[in-house]
Order: structure tokens, then C-alpha cells, then sequence
């Protein structure tokens, strides 16, 4: 069973060396990894040519996700993992992920654990978050309002000829986008209960940059997405009660980071589209809050320091 992995990737010089490593480094032979590069100027394609197992394409492309798209319809394997170049699996796992595959001929995925890291004064990557595997009990919440360990999950490549690719129309959340539609076309998936991917916080991220600002361009994008779905009449009601919760989240994050800014007049306005959309809005509101404030107290701690890390099991 061969198990494609592919990397989308521009100017990823100080980072792609680890995700090629981490790929090299599992306890399984047949392994296709496939390099889309966008036309990367900073010295990422001498570190690619330093690689001769993988397959390269540079060229310029439409964004992340039309890299991805190229990379799925050059996949020759049945298992295909999507890893950014500034990202890295943990190290032994694919044996038995093709295992779990090869005998459970019905699973369309797998998901696994991620964990989300940051460097700290020594120069050393150390956990912030940790998010396990998505259990069944919680499976809604978690590609909605939780964490949809987007990387973390493994998928046939049948399935995607089952429900398509990447829909370039959300060029920063087509990811979340692609999770929603595994799940309205009731994906068969297999809880990996073990920590898989390791993302890496940094100031040239595309989302994870560690600013954790609620009005960041991508979080408009992914509220778009999420009134889209509200607005599907094809998604039955005991659905789009978690769709509300993500949207009424989504706006509060919104509210804060434009409280923080002082634009009170914009501040507003979320809060009364909030309450327009979902009358919980308050209630999310709330938790928000409550959620700045944890973030606060781990920043006054300082976690990289201690050597901790926070896990949410939701």
C-alpha cells in the first residue's frame, strides 16, 4: 500500500529540510513524496535538490491549495497525507497507519493527534497546544468550533475522487471547507489515538503566526464559509446548530480583537449581527472571554519556560 504525502511550498528554505526528514524518517518503505513548489526564490529548491527521493514540481500556482490540487492528481498512492513545508510528522507511525488501512478495506481516513509548537528563548521548539485524535462523541464539535486537526488526518485517495478536491473560491480555509464536506458525505474514519503532526507558530505563517487576532483576513474568509453552509438547505437542522456555534464563535473572537483596538463601533456591529444570526451569540461571547483570559495567564507563566503545554480534549 503506498502512502502519498504532499507538501505545498514557497520559500521555505529554513524550514522544508525538517518536513522532508520527518517523512524520511518512518518505519515504512513505500512512501511517494511530492513536492509542489509556487516558484521559491530564497534557496528552498537547492534544499530540495539535496533530496533525490522526492518528486519536485516548481511552477507557479493559484495558492496553497492549488498546489495540493496538482499534487493529488500527480498521487499514484492509496493513502494521501497533505504536510506543510514548515510543519513535520512524528517520527513511526506510517506501519501502522497502512495496517489500520489495509485491514479496514472500508475506512475512507484516519485522524491523529496534532500539536501546535513555538520557539522559545534557546531557539527550541516546545508544545503550546496539544489537540488528540477526534473521538466519534465530539466529532461535530471538532471540525467545527474545536480543533479539526486538519493535518492529522489521512484519507484514500478514492475518497477524494468521492467528493472532490480543494475548492480554490476560499484561498486561506479550503481546508475546513474539505473537512465539512468529509463530513456531510459521512466519512467512515478511524480514530489514530496518537500524536501524528507537529505544527510549527512563526511570523511567516500563513495562519498560525501566533498573533491569535480575531479579525485577521483568513478569519473573515472562514466565517464566509461558515454562513455558506448555514445557508445550504441541503444541511438538516440537527446539523446547522453546530454551524450557528462556530459562526456565533467566530464573531466573538471578532468583537474582541476589535474591543482590544478600541473600534467600539465595529465592535458593536459584530455583537448585533451575532445575536441576528444566533441568539447564543452572548453565551459564545462569554466563553470567548474566557478563553482570553486562559490565553493571558499562560502568557504571564509562560509555558515555554516551564515547560509545559495546555491540552484541549474537547
Amino acid at each position: 500500500m503506498l502512502i502519498t504525502i504532499i507538501t505545498p511550498c514557497l520559500n521555505r528554505a529554513g524550514f522544508v529540510h525538517g518536513s522532508i526528514e520527518s517523512v524520511i524518517n518512518q518505519d515504512y518503505p513505500h512512501v511517494e513524496h511530492i513536492m509542489i513548489d509556487g516558484g521559491s526564490t530564497d534557496g528552498t529548491l537547492d534544499v530540495l535538490a539535496l533530496y533525490p527521493n522526492l518528486k519536485v514540481i516548481s511552477e507557479p500556482d493559484q495558492g496553497i491549495y492549488d498546489a495540493i490540487n496538482k499534487g493529488i492528481r500527480m498521487a499514484k498512492g492509496d493513502i494521501i497525507g497533505i504536510l506543510n513545508s514548515d510543519d513535520y510528522y512524528e517520527p513511526n507511525f506510517f506501519s501502522e497507519l497502512a495496517e489500520i488501512f489495509h485491514s479496514n478495506q472500508d475506512i475512507d481516513a484516519i485522524v491523529g493527534g496534532i500539536d501546535i509548537l513555538k520557539m522559545d528563548a534557546s531557539g527550541s521548539w516546545k508544545p503550546i497546544l496539544v489537540f488528540p485524535t477526534i473521538n466519534y462523541q465530539n466529532f461535530w464539535y471538532r471540525i467545527t468550533i474545536g480543533s479539526p486537526n486538519t493535518n492529522g488526518w489521512f484519507i484514500r485517495k478514492r475518497f477524494f475522487d468521492q467528493i472532490g478536491m480543494y475548492n480554490l473560491n476560499y484561498p486561506s480555509v479550503s481546508d475546513r471547507d474539505f473537512i465539512l464536506r468529509m463530513a456531510f458525505s459521512s466519512v467512515n474514519y478511524f480514530p489514530f489515538d496518537k500524536l501524528i503532526y507537529h505544527y510549527r507558530i512563526h511570523s511567516n505563517s500563513i495562519t498560525l503566526d501566533g498573533s491569535f487576532d480575531g479579525e485577521a483576513e483568513f478569519i473573515f474568509e472562514l466565517r464566509n464559509l461558515v454562513e455558506d453552509y448555514i445557508n445550504s438547505s441541503k444541511i438538516h437542522f440537527s446539523t446547522k446548530k453546530y454551524l450557528f456555534d462556530w459562526h456565533s464563535d467566530i464573531l466573538s473572537s471578532q468583537t474582541i480583537a476589535a474591543i482590544r483596538k478600541n473600534k467600539i463601533r465595529r465592535a458593536t456591529f459584530y455583537a448585533m449581527y451575532g445575536c441576528r444570526i444566533n441568539p447564543k451569540w452572548p453565551y459564545h461571547f462569554m466563553r470567548r472571554i474566557l478563553l482570553a483570559i486562559i490565553r493571558r495567564i499562560i502568557v504571564v507563566f509562560n509555558p515555554l519556560i516551564k515547560g509545559s503545554s495546555l491540552v484541549c480534549d474537547h
